[in-house]
């Protein structure tokens, strides 16, 4: 199944065009990455209730000089309820994580990796002031289909025991490496 292209509907018809968004990934993860690559097949998903979360494919050339696709995630703030605390909480706490041995998709850009002033190129402004750019790992985190699914089934008995692997490595993460955490116990709130 081939993924849409992109069209010039807007991203958001406000601010920013398709043709505008992947110019500013394409500039990113150059700075980033330190290689020219070209962004394709940008869409966006559904399912996100706060951010934007985009799909793209990047082809750039890999250790080998030679050329490779790779499938990344876009999450931004919409443009009118930016939050960048909130999302370089969130990937500080990504890339925490990935650290203690949690299977989380690696960080490759941020808008906290640019400070508090933000982008410093104009051409990626498009970004927004909030947002990660992460791979995209196969994966499906629906339980209904999880559980409904017979490609599934071999797999749920040993579900627990991974999930409670995975609970113990984010116990793990050392809460300075996300300063930014709510320290505060929710459930005092209810008494």
């Amino acid at each position: 199944m081939t993924a849409p292209t992109p069209t010039a509907a807007p991203v958001n018809p406000q601010t920013t065009s398709v043709e505008e968004l992947t110019a500013a990934l394409e500039h990113r993860l150059r700075r980033a990455r330190g290689t020219v690559g070209t962004v394709s097949e940008l869409r966006a998903l559904t399912g996100g209730a706060s951010r934007q979360t985009w799909s793209f494919t990047l082809t750039a050339p890999d250790e080998s000089g030679a050329l490779a696709a790779q499938e990344l995630i876009l999450r931004r703030d919409p443009p009118a309820a930016e939050e960048p605390e909130r999302m370089a909480m969130e990937t500080a706490a990504i890339r925490a994580a990935g650290r203690v041995g949690v299977p989380v998709p690696r960080v490759l850009a941020a808008s906290a990796d640019d400070g508090p002033g933000g982008a410093p190129d104009p051409a990626e402004a498009a970004l927004g002031g909030a947002y990660v750019v992460v791979t995209r790992e196969a994966g499906e985190a629906l339980p209904p289909k999880l559980l409904a699914d017979p490609a599934y089934a071999e797999l749920l008995p040993a579900l627990p025991r991974q999930l409670g692997r995975v609970l113990a490595r984010i116990h793990q993460v050392p809460a300075a490496e996300v300063p930014q955490l709510d320290d505060r116990d929710a459930l005092d709130a209810l008494t």
